[in-house]
């Protein structure tokens, strides 16, 4: 599977530094700058670009000549529908954590993986049991009992998944699933899930 590509649009050199540590933290992504003009932007080739909300030249460019996802970072304090336009908006007030998940939703979106893993193609039957009990908040045994393997194997498992997906939170393994059709969000709001 090639890269996925985040292009950064960002003036501030010490936010920029930021945002290219937390992007190259992402496994399968190179990370590029632009400067915002069609030409940079277009020979960058982005999967996602992250772009202060606040330059729509840069913003118009993006959407014009790309078909790239915007990710916006509020600086300051948006005025109200600023921001409607946009699938998720990252402020400079967020954790890491937030700024990742909200990277990793993005170029899952668009580029068809979640982190380097496509949809569930990497995942065995097994695995895929372990993620739905783990969705489902099930403890190590119980997720045992259901699949009728030992305590051990699944622990097994769910170190071979968060290797294979980068995901070493119950939260990530239930955004993965949801978005790869693992499970239905629907499903989870009508049952006893989460």
């Amino acid at each position: 599977m090639a890269d996925s590509v985040i292009a950064l649009i960002i003036r501030s050199p010490l936010i920029r530094r930021g945002f290219d540590s937390i992007a190259r933290s992402i496994g399968g992504v190179v990370v590029r700058c632009a400067d915002g003009t069609a030409a940079s932007i277009t020979s960058v080739n982005p999967d996602v670009v992250v772009v202060e909300a606040s330059d729509l030249r840069a913003i118009a460019v993006v959407r014009e000549y790309t078909k790239a996802r915007i990710l916006p970072i509020v600086t300051a304090i948006a005025a109200p529908g600023e921001l409607d336009d946009f699938e998720e908006a990252v402020s400079l007030y967020d954790s890491e954590y937030d700024v990742l998940k909200k990277l990793r939703r993005m170029l899952y979106r668009e580029a068809g993986t979640y982190g380097n893993v496509r949809k569930n193609d990497e995942l065995s039957p097994r695995e895929k049991d372990v993620v739905l009990g783990i969705v489902k908040g099930l403890s190590n045994k119980e997720i045992a009992t259901d699949i009728n393997v030992s305590v051990n194997t699944v622990m097994t498992h769910r170190r071979n998944i968060a290797s294979k997906l980068q995901i070493h939170s119950p939260a990530g393994l239930t955004i993965y699933a949801i978005t790869t059709g693992l499970v239905d969000i629907h499903e989870i709001k009508n049952s006893d899930y989460i």
